[in-house]
């Protein structure tokens, strides 16, 4: 399964949702940008978020560990008091340690001159008095995110932690930082499980997998009895920091996109989810693309899926409201409206209950109907007799399903299915046929949808 999903971070598409390689798209923005120039530096409110501001990541707790040009600023600053006023007893700590961690860039061999020189100049702004002269200066909190730019040379006007240099230099930081040592000190290297390529071998993954509640491992060896591949608890985990990362964040992706993540079993008491339980499936699912696809110009949406849009549905609607690919999970939705796959089961907040017959409800969404998009599906699949090349010969795609259960310490793999969609669609065909039933008064086909 980690293959499987390292490998689909190298979907063209798919790769857009991803934030680069140990980096992660944070829910706190970055509050404040320093700007600095030959003759000083200043600070420049901000409110930086998305992924397209993500920013380094180890999964630090308790401990301090600094994070390259773009950090809080008990790290970045040396700020030592929080919105709150609660100070920061280790904020003088951690500024040392974010300063050394910038002396160590300094001769680190992904680094070029001017971004050497960019570093420098960081070294400079933080240690001086030009930030501490900034009006602003007292607005600055330790919790708050702080990135540098430079406002001349060749990487003015760029976020420095956004630099693929800098991006190359945390990869090998944070495997270093992770990695599984020796009696020596010395990092242990080994063949990872994923890519057979021999790197040093980590001892955990630092991004943890969001399915229902709070974030937690991909992976269980917090016990001997979950050890596979080692001796002890305290040894490797057979991976390789780029491949561990790239899983986890591949993962947190389709996990956080409705179109691949289906709940299958919910253990509910009331509006409350139960964690203690391995009684909680959820699917999460998608296509790895094999080689590029038949084009589709000459394939009419319209006349493979007849009227399943309605009256006055162009082809060019059609096709853009028509995703094959989600299509496949709606086999999997429950038949009960209450536990279909809301918004509500990420936020854990219960939508407001709407009386029938007011505003309210005549304005509120409806329930989801799969069957709709099972009947598109049941057409797209049944017109393999084209005269024309047909949309699903998709020559070397995989289909991948997983069924976890999200526990409190752990997301536990249950069941785990990769093969060719060539051999699974007539599969899909024959159940979607077999599962459709018209009433004796002609009304349009339901299909029945499946939880196994």
């Amino acid at each position: 399964m980690l293959d499987a999903l390292v490998k689909h971070a190298r979907d063209e598409e798919f790769s857009k949702s991803l934030p680069p390689t140990g980096f992660y798209n944070y829910s706190q923005p970055i509050r404040w940008v320093v700007q600095i120039s030959e003759r000083g530096a200043r600070l420049e409110e901000a409110d930086l978020s998305g992924l397209l501001f993500a920013r380094p990541y180890t999964g630090r707790t308790s401990g301090i560990d600094p994070h390259p040009l773009a950090d809080e600023a008990c790290y970045a600053l040396g700020v030592s008091v929080d919105d709150k006023g609660k100070v920061d007893d280790r904020a003088a700590e951690k500024h040392a340690k974010f300063l050394a961690l910038l002396d160590k860039m300094e001769d680190a061999p992904q680094l070029d001159a001017d971004i050497r020189q960019a570093i420098a100049q960081v070294k400079k702004a933080v240690a001086g008095e030009w930030l501490v002269d900034d009006a602003r200066w007292a607005e600055v909190k330790s919790k708050d995110w702080v990135a540098f730019q430079v406002q001349s040379g060749p990487l003015a006007g760029k976020k420095l932690f956004q630099l693929p240099a800098v991006q190359a230099f945390w990869v090998a930081e944070a495997q270093e930082r992770i990695a599984v040592r020796d009696d020596k000190k010395e990092m242990i290297t080994g063949e990872c499980a994923v890519c057979g390529e021999v790197k040093p071998l980590i001892s955990r993954i630092p991004v943890g997998v969001k399915l229902i509640s709070k974030p937690g491992p991909l992976h269980s060896l917090n016990s001997n009895a979950f050890v596979s591949g080692r001796t002890d608890t305290s040894g490797h985990n057979n991976l390789c920091y780029e491949c561990a990362d790239t899983a986890s964040r591949v993962f947190n992706a389709l996990a956080s996109d409705k179109q691949h993540r289906r709940i299958i079993v919910m253990d509910k008491v009331g509006k409350q989810v139960k964690l203690d339980t391995l009684r909680n499936q959820v699917a999460l699912f998608w296509v790895e693309k094999g080689r590029p696809l038949h084009s589709a110009e000459d394939f009419s949406f319209q006349s493979a899926l007849g009227n399943s849009y309605g009256e006055g549905a162009t082809e060019t609607k059609a096709s853009e409201a028509f995703d094959f690919e989600s299509a496949l999970g709606d086999l999997m939705r429950p038949p009960v409206a209450g536990d279909s796959d809301s918004d509500s089961d990420n936020d854990e907040q219960p939508k407001p209950k709407v009386k029938k017959g007011t505003k309210a409800a005549a304005s509120a969404p409806a329930p989801p109907k799969p069957e709709a998009r099972l009947s598109q599906l049941s057409s797209l699949l049944n017109v393999q007799n084209a005269a024309r090349q047909h949309l699903t010969f998709l020559d070397g795609s995989k289909f991948a399903l997983a069924i976890f259960s999200p526990n409190v310490g752990r997301t536990a793999l249950r069941d785990w299915l990769y093969l060719d969609l060539g051999r699974m669609l007539p599969h899909v065909r024959a159940y979607l046929n077999a599962t459709t039933i018209n009433d004796a008064w002609g009304s349009p086909a339901t299909h029945i949808t499946s939880t196994r």
